[in-house]
């Protein structure tokens, strides 16, 4: 089972910002990042309108989500990481 992790942002998005640089230097995990400025159909593909967003997928099937007000930090996010590449953590969504 593949775990992936997209980041949703926009160019004008503070959190965004702070979002990037916790995922740069606290999590060692490959992350997709969408900028929806510039690729708008992920608003609705990803069913958002507000970022950040950060979404869990396993075998293409969202299993978690972040957001805005929820806890971005790097050991929250590590542990998310680990349960679900362990497969030790059930579906939310």
């Amino acid at each position: 089972m593949s775990l992936e992790i997209i980041k949703l942002e926009k160019n004008d998005c503070p959190s965004c910002k702070i979002l990037g640089m916790i995922l740069e230097h606290e999590v060692n995990y490959p992350i997709t990042v969408i900028n929806l400025d510039e690729t708008k159909e992920a608003s609705t593909k990803y069913n958002t309108m507000a970022v950040p967003v950060l979404i869990f997928e396993k075998d293409g099937v969202e299993i978690e989500r972040l957001t805005e007000g929820r806890d971005f930090s790097g050991e929250k996010i590590n542990e998310l990481i680990e349960q679900y590449r362990d497969g030790s953590r059930a579906s939310f969504v």
